[in-house]
This record gives C-alpha cells, structure tokens and sequence, in this order.
C-alpha cells in the first residue's frame, strides 16, 4: 500500500495505561480502528478512491489522497507504554508540493497530538471498563 519511498513528517504519542500486550490488543482486534471511525474504510485493494486500511501485528496504517499515510503503533519506552502516530508523505509525485497543499502544516501537529492524547484516555477508559484494574483517567500532571 506504501509502495516506495515515504518520508517521515510527524511523530506524536501519548501514554496509555496498559501493557504492552494489552494496547496490542487493542490495535489487533480492532478497537483503534473502530475508535478512528476506520472500520468503515476499504480494504487495501478494493474499491474507495485510492484509500486503505493495513494492519499488522502491532500496527494499524491507513493511506488516503496522493500523499498521505498515517501508522499507528503500541511502543513500550522505559516503563511507560505509548500510542504512537505517525504521518508519512508518500507521494509519488510532487512530494514537495504537500507542504504547500497543506498550509505548511501551521497547527498540524498540535491537533495531531491532542487526538492520540484523547484516543489514550479512550483506550484507559475502555480497559478500565474491562476491568483490567486501569484507572479510567491520568493523574495530575500526566499528559
């Protein structure tokens, strides 16, 4: 679905109080994908306008337009699990065009970060509604 080059514009995460298995879960069995509204999406190869859902272990990525891909991974970094989104420009053509086409980009990453921090609250709450003992919400201070 990549295919060839992409090149890396953005890299956001947010803690999630799980473990690393458990925030695999999520990805592998389809709640992140339901929660971003991608259930809906196409496959890979089928029909809708060049757009694509691809999943792998760990790994959630959808491919829309001429120059967008976004990855969503579980990472463990020191004690802490993290939800970590990733946005790509793979286009093919015009690759620096996207800035442009984009408005630079201007607030880009903060409504990027503001939404895997909610999709993190979300994934809390919903393990802590499957009773695996997770609190619900982050203490004071946590981001």
């Amino acid at each position: 679905m990549s295919g060839g080059q992409r090149r890396l514009l953005f890299e956001v995460s947010a803690p999630v109080r799980a473990t690393l298995d458990e925030l695999h879960g999520l990805i592998d069995e389809g709640w992140l994908g339901r929660a971003l509204g991608w259930g809906e999406m196409p496959p890979d190869d089928g029909p809708g306008a060049g757009r694509g859902v691809a999943h792998a272990p760990g790994m959630l990525g959808m491919q829309g337009g001429w120059w967008y891909r976004g990855e969503y991974t579980a990472e463990q970094t020191g004690s802490e699990v993290r939800l970590v989104h990733r946005v790509f420009n793979v286009a093919r053509q015009g690759r620096w065009a996207v800035a442009l086409a984009n408005r630079f980009f201007v607030g880009y990453r903060v409504a990027l970060q503001d939404g895997v921090d909610d999709l993190a609250r979300q994934a809390d709450e919903h393990l802590a509604a499957q009773g695996n003992g997770r609190e619900g919400t982050r203490r004071e201070g946590e981001s």
